[in-house]
């Protein structure tokens, strides 16, 4: 019998420009061609309630406001000089 191995992909954290532009393509009703993960999308909105309604209200502005705050920014890599 043949065991398949399963592959563990890394926990990678959420970023705040991943985050951004895939918050912005829901709220347009934008499709992605390959789909996201179903931790990212869970990510994304865990993180977008963890703010206080405004009289019932979230604007998407103050959404992405509080991306910028709350999560990381992507590290950017060093390019090697020749």
């Amino acid at each position: 019998q043949k065991q398949k191995k399963k592959k563990k992909k890394k926990n990678t954290p959420l970023y705040q420009e991943t985050a951004v532009k895939y918050y912005d393509g829901f709220m347009k009703n934008k499709r992605f061609n390959k789909g996201i993960s179903l931790s990212t999308g869970c990510g994304i909105f865990k993180t977008a309630w963890e703010l206080p309604e405004n009289n019932g209200l979230i604007l998407p502005s103050r959404v992405i406001r509080h991306f910028k705050q709350v999560l990381p920014k992507k590290p950017k890599k060093d390019k090697k000089k020749k």
